[in-house]
């Protein structure tokens, strides 16, 4: 132990001479050395003068000198101020005590204090705001009383107006619980607060963030001087502080430099260069400013962003400190389920609201912090990021109740169903959404971000409203969700809104990616109204977005739609509209519109199934004659329905008339054929039943000297066949297969291996055949059937699909009459002419099996509504002639079958009965 006195005064104005009104002010070493920079302003505002100074042994050795122009005297680790028969007096510690040291350092410190006739003690503390715990939430300021002190003790000592603060605990017992005990980077507070003593003592705590601690200094510093009733109308900051803190310059006397050139000074080629990165976090080159590391305009820039995270902090801490048991209550209410009958839809929409304005703080105090920290202190330290931490955690856990408000409010809706109904899996034969074919205004309309619409209110410039509360949870694969071209947002460099401005250019950009599918193509709105359809299933089935469109709905009032027929809204483009006017809104934020972008394939280009994009069109044009209510689960959203299941039977030709538009594969559309009759409908139409004005939308060439009627109206349906094979889709009868493609016949020549034995010469034969599907109920095709049965040049097997088991309607007299292929074989040429033929396949009526196995609708995982009408045959050639030929004759039967000489025969009269049919 040293010898030295622990405190010894100095020639200055000497301790209190009256024990009941004295102040001693201890600034305690801690976070961000607010205390200290507090302490500073007291002294130097207050003119305080050197009382004494404290055993320099006790602590990390420090020198220097006095802060003061033109001072002389050295400053010390540990001194003590005051005026001459002042009231106050102010301990300014500036070196941290040494770890050995501590225990001795506080007992000899407050016997100093109890013995020097001070009448109350005031502990200044400053703790790290990042690390409080839930129950520390809801002041930015808390008071403490020491071991052996008592509220009745301190309000008889100037002193008493802290009471009014929160306690941190009623008294410091309270603290020593795990969850209260956390009060970090206090330093030796809670040891000074836990020792005896008989000086009534109480703490002012003040949570700040490790950086510029400055206006937390001058926070701190008002609230002393508030307690104690004292006017400071300006406070005066130590001289030092002009150089060396917090990025500004240091003094270059320090550095042997006695005098700095006024021109060097002045001259923007000699100074630093600006350290912000602001905007974009882009590196400034302009010159910084004489003791500053910025230069002016970024000077104000970050004065700005300080004082507006500032603000924003201390509006989200009082709301926290509001809500924070309300929100635990309900939080707990929601996970367990307790809920669902006791809470009304206006309680869980005001829980939502609250919660969803929380929210709003929170993103809009990270926001300003980050971009603070980004652009002027590099990320800022890891107190910094520790706050910015607990702010994602916050958001986090807001979000995920708000997710949950938004699920029990669409149960309320009784619209529970539409998140657990099941859409066809979109995994069939891809099929891209044919938006607008030809046209690529499209594509490079994307955008991303987090941010909503900017708000209206001047005091929440960076309002940043709610996103989907699923999204957050993969916010870290946000990058690569949707791919877009960001906007470049605002160019100005002094823009204090920088971050609004490009939000607002992120919204719109959104907001046409989206639009632009629910505009009328040339006047036509069939196709907008199916994407309408697409976009009310993918609104009903988020939470969220469902909700928020009923909350549009609402606040707009009724919807003039027609909201039970189909076809109007299909044929004006009203329910469209009504979807548009809804995205256009700000009702949706800016995260819930990149959330219905990532629900909709066809918005990021994205190929999708023939099959949904079918189950979209037949909703939007089901039959008017329907009750959509009564026909099964659905709801009515956005001037159109959302049903639980698509429309399971037939289309009508409008609605193929659509189909059309949105898809080119021709495969694909036989695919989701829900019948037969439709199937062959797709056929047939590729080639008749259209009409100018459609074929010159469509960019279709079509003759000028065809007749009315011959016009294709599904052109992209069509592919390269003969005029034959048009005449049998024109008369619906489906040449589904054929070996058109195979060698009829083959010569090959087998050597043996052993020697003396003689060559073998063997000729193989294919047959043609023909697999062809038509109705049954068509007795036109019934008759063609038949004559093609009782014709010599061919053979016939038929069936009908009846159920459990096919009717056969033409079965070949003998097995090998249907032969496929054949082979015969001799040593020379002659012997193998006159060998006889030898049967190598044959079709059985089994291979109508096989057929339908590969058949379009098989493939699609579908079964035909009329399946029991299809009437299956295969056509086999009986003269081994050509296939053109063998396509011909099957062909002239057909045409005589159903009344007509010819081709141009047949084209006029089925012409004729197309325009009655459409």
């Amino acid at each position: 132990m040293s010898d030295r006195p622990f405190f010894r005064l100095s020639s200055g104005p000497g301790l209190p001479t009256e024990k009941s009104n004295t102040v001693l002010i201890v600034p305690v070493v801690s976070a961000g050395n607010v205390s200290q920079l507090c302490a500073d302003l007291l002294i130097h505002t207050l003119l305080l003068r050197q009382v004494g100074i404290f055993d320099p042994g006790y602590y990390a050795p420090a020198v220097g000198g006095q802060d003061g122009e033109h001072n002389t005297r050295i400053s010390t680790p540990m001194e003590l101020f005051g005026l001459p028969g002042g009231d106050i007096f102010v301990l300014q510690q500036r070196s941290p005590v040494l770890k050995d040291r501590k225990e001795e350092f506080v007992s000899k410190l407050l016997q100093t204090i109890d013995s020097s006739g001070f009448g109350s003690v005031l502990y200044l503390v400053g703790s790290d705001q990042s690390a409080r715990t839930d129950a520390q939430m809801g002041s930015n300021c808390y008071v403490i009383l020491a071991k052996d002190t008592t509220r009745d003790s301190i309000i008889s000592t100037p002193l008493a107006g802290l009471l009014e603060l929160p306690p941190l605990g009623h008294s410091l017992a309270d603290q020593l619980g795990p969850e209260t005990s956390v009060i970090p980077g206090t330093g030796l507070a809670r040891r000074l607060l836990r020792a005896s003593g008989a000086t009534p003592s109480i703490a002012l705590i003040q949570y700040v963030a490790e950086g510029d601690n400055i206006p937390d200094a001058h926070a701190m510093a008002a609230a002393v001087a508030e307690t104690l009733k004292m006017q400071i109308p300006e406070w005066t900051q130590p001289p030092s502080w002009k150089c060396a803190m917090f990025g500004m310059p240091a003094d270059q006397q320090l550095f042997g430099y006695l005098a700095t050139p006024v021109s060097s000074v002045m001259d923007p080629s000699t100074r630093p260069t600006c350290s912000a990165r602001y905007p974009h976090e882009t590196r400034c080159v302009r010159p910084a400013e004489c003791e500053s590391k910025w230069c002016s305009t970024h000077e104000e820039i970050e004065g700005k962003l300080l004082k507006l995270y500032k603000r924003h902090t201390t509006a989200l801490e009082a709301d926290v400190s509001l809500h924070k048991d309300s929100f635990t209550a309900r939080s707990v209410a929601l996970k367990s389920g307790t809920t669902d009958v006791m809470v009304t839809l206006d309680v869980l929409r005001n829980w939502y609201a609250e919660a969803r304005n929380q929210w709003v703080l929170a993103t809009r105090t990270l926001d300003t912090r980050v971009r603070h920290h980004n652009a002027f202190y590099h990320g800022g330290d890891a107190g910094h990021r520790q706050y910015l931490d607990f702010l994602r955690s916050l958001i986090l856990e807001l979000e995920g109740l708000m997710q949950k408000c938004d699920e029990l409010l669409l149960q309320k809706e009784c619209a529970k169903w539409v998140q657990t109904s099941t859409l066809p899996a979109n995994n069939s034969v891809g099929c891209a959404v044919e938006s607008n074919p030809g046209s690529s205004e499209h594509a490079g309309i994307s955008a991303h971000g987090d941010r909503g619409p900017k708000p209206t209110g001047g005091e929440q410039t960076l309002l940043t409203p709610p996103p989907s509360p699923a999204s957050s949870r993969r916010r870290k694969n946000k990058r690569n969700s949707v791919s877009s071209l960001e906007p470049a947002g605002c160019e100005s460099a002094s823009c204090p809104d920088e971050i609004a401005c490009k939000d607002s250019q992120k919204r719109n950009s959104t907001i046409q990616r989206l639009c632009v599918f629910l505009e009328p193509d040339d006047g036509i709105s069939c196709r907008a109204e199916v994407f309408a359809t697409f976009f009310r299933r993918a609104i009903a089935r988020s939470p969220s977005l469902f909700v928020r469109a009923r909350t549009w709905e609402a606040e707009t009032g009724p919807i003039a739609t027609d909201a039970i027929s189909s076809h109007p809204s299909a044929i004006t483009g009203t329910s469209a509209k009504v979807v548009a006017d809804f995205i256009r809104a700000t009702a949706l934020t800016q995260n819930e519109l990149e959330r219905l972008v990532k629900k909709l394939p066809f918005v990021r280009g994205e190929s999708m199934s023939a099959e949904l994009i079918r189950g979209a069109v037949a909703d939007t044009f089901r039959p008017d004659n329907v009750d959509h209510i009564s026909s099964g689960k659905c709801i009515h959203l956005l001037g159109g329905w959302v049903f639980e299941k698509t429309w399971s039977l037939p289309m009508s030709l409008h609605a193929w008339d659509a189909l059309h538009q949105l898809v080119a594969c021709a495969g694909c559309a036989l695919g989701v054929s829900r019948s037969f009759e439709e199937a062959l409908l797709v056929r047939r139409f590729a080639f008749v039943g259209g009409c100018w004005g459609e074929a010159r939308r469509l960019g279709v060439p079509v003759p000028s000297c065809l007749p009315a009627g011959a016009i294709p109206r599904f052109p992209r349906w069509q592919d390269q066949c003969s005029s034959v094979e048009i005449a049998m889709r024109i008369l619906n009868v489906w040449l589904a297969a054929d070996n058109r493609k195979t060698k009829r016949s083959e010569l090959k020549k087998f050597t043996p291996k052993t020697h003396g034995m003689k060559s073998t010469y063997s000729e193989h034969e294919e047959r043609h055949w023909a697999y062809m599907r038509m109705c049954r109920s068509d007795e036109r095709l019934v008759s063609f059937v038949d004559a093609l049965s009782t014709s010599s040049n061919f053979t016939v097997m038929a069936q009908i699909n009846t159920k459990p088991k096919p009717t056969h309607i033409h079965v070949p007299t003998k097995e090998c009459d249907a032969w496929v292929s054949r082979v015969r074989s001799g040593t020379t040429a002659v012997a193998r002419r006159s060998a006889r033929w030898t049967t190598s396949t044959i079709f059985k009526m089994e291979i109508f099996d096989y057929f339908h196995q590969r058949a379009p609708e098989a493939k699609a995982g579908l079964t035909y509504l009329d399946e029991t009408e299809i009437l299956d045959v295969v056509v086999m050639d009986n003269t081994n002639g050509e296939w053109a030929a063998f396509l011909q004759r099957v062909g002239d039967t057909l045409l005589t079958a159903c009344g007509y000489s010819s081709l141009d025969c047949m084209l006029a009269g089925e012409l004729a009965t197309a325009k009655e049919f459409l």
